[in-house]
């Protein structure tokens, strides 16, 4: 897991500061996308990518 430094100055209202913390700490699985296996062969091979 990656860390996170925040820092907000004095004007930022306390609830907002309150939801984005809540909503970090959330033990909810976070949505991803995911690519088709043939856009994801694109991506992969690519002209002037090297091969890997």
């Amino acid at each position: 897991m990656t860390a996170l430094s925040v820092s907000f100055g004095a004007g930022v209202p306390h609830d907002f500061v309150a939801v984005l913390a809540d909503s970090l700490s959330s033990s909810a699985p976070a949505l991803r996308r995911v690519l088709s296996e043939s856009t994801r062969d694109r991506i992969l091979h690519a002209p002037g990518l090297p091969t890997l």
